[in-house]
């Protein structure tokens, strides 16, 4: 399966085994680098997740009217409604 294909968490849960394999004090160098270069591709991929869901959550904001809360001061008034 390709990481695109992989959940959000399946790829954190990928990204963990990575890091604990390259915490690993006997690991070669050569594995050492392919697990790198794999974490910064696991990454890659979920930053990719969380930027698409975060322009999905702005834009649903905007269309009920509650972008930008924090900077205009309705994030107080619209917690008081709640």
């Amino acid at each position: 399966m390709k990481d695109k294909e992989k959940s959000f968490e399946d790829l954190m849960n990928e990204l963990d085994e990575i890091l604990k394999k390259l915490n690993d004090s006997k690991i070669s160098l050569d594995d050492a680098v392919k697990g790198y270069l794999k974490g910064l591709d696991v990454s890659k991929a979920c930053y990719q997740i969380l930027n698409q869901n975060k322009e999905l959550v702005v834009k649903k904001m905007t269309e009920v009217g509650l972008e930008d809360l924090e900077s205009d001061g309705k994030f107080e008034e619209f917690n008081k409604n709640l």
